[in-house]
């Protein structure tokens, strides 16, 4: 910041702001770097899993053993990233983003399809599945797409179609198999047209097309 002439008083504000994620990065993986290995595995499932995660899930995504991953949650939270207590949570959403920032686009799509397979698993609400697999690469798998349309009706069924358009949309271009697109068209104009969308009559009839 002094390099950069930002002035420590009401005009340096937006100065501070963009060099935010940067600052906080350095501090974070200044921390990381003097902690075990399973610390920093720890870190980067806490980050993939959000916000109130479980140990248990955290552990099977950092594929710790449940004593291990305990240790390294302790660790965290001496490093003053984790916040004491559970479910386990970084102390700033900035730390979440800079741990998430420096991992590989492979082991966020790792970790995400992990984390939805280990909530699917659970039982957990399938709009919470689905909010990892908006982010995983599309590898034409038809799991992913059978999880995206069960979110989908979730959402229409508590009233919320913007979002199944959201799911549906990220089904179709995964791809789902071609016996399945026209199904999935006539839901996502359905749900285009509950959500006030006239793009929807095109999409439908893209789906009688089809």
């Amino acid at each position: 910041l002094q390099e950069d002439e930002v002035r420590p008083d009401e005009s340096g504000l937006a100065a501070v702001r963009r060099h935010a994620q940067a600052i906080v990065a350095t501090f974070v993986l200044a921390r990381l770097r003097h902690l075990p290995p399973q610390a920093g595995a720890m870190a980067r499932a806490v980050a993939v899993l959000g916000r109130n995660a479980r140990l248990r899930r955290a552990a099977e995504l950092a594929e710790l053993a449940p004593k291990t991953a305990l240790e390294a949650a302790d660790a965290l939270v001496a490093a003053q990233l984790l916040a004491p207590g559970r479910p386990l949570t970084f102390i700033h959403p900035l730390i979440a983003e800079a741990v998430s920032a420096h991992m590989s686009e492979a082991e966020r799509h790792r970790g995400h399809m992990q984390a939805a397979r280990c909530l699917a698993a659970d039982n957990a609400d399938p709009e919470s599945v689905a909010a990892h697999l908006l982010v995983v690469e599309p590898l034409a798998d038809p799991w992913v797409v059978a999880r995206l349309r069960e979110a989908a009706r979730m959402a229409v069924a508590k009233g919320a179609p913007g979002s199944a358009v959201a799911y549906l949309r990220r089904a179709i271009s995964e791809p789902a198999e071609p016996a399945a697109m026209s199904e999935l068209l006539a839901e996502l104009g359905t749900a285009q047209l509950s959500a006030g969308d006239g793009a929807g009559f095109a999409t439908l009839r893209q789906a009688v097309d089809h």
